[in-house]
């Protein structure tokens, strides 16, 4: 069975709106990503996907962002 999206999300947001379903649909729903079930990443795994924190990155975003205003200004 397909799910749409608006109802997973609201069904992870609210357990009164997930028991409210049909089971046929509430069994379709996924788990919910964050959940509390030892699925979080490690702390290497975060920092190895945290994209834009080296000093590289970071002066190429300061330009960008420079460059924005400086545009928007003129």
């Amino acid at each position: 069975m397909d799910v749409d999206k608006d109802t997973i999300m609201r069904a992870w947001k609210s357990e009164e709106y997930r028991a409210s379903l049909d089971p046929e649909v509430r069994d379709a729903i996924p788990a919910r990503p964050t959940a509390d079930d030892g699925s979080d990443l490690s702390d290497e795994q975060l920092e190895a996907a945290a994209g834009g924190t080296t000093p590289g990155c970071a002066a190429v975003t300061a330009f960008a962002a420079s460059v924005a205003i400086e545009e928007a200004w003129d």
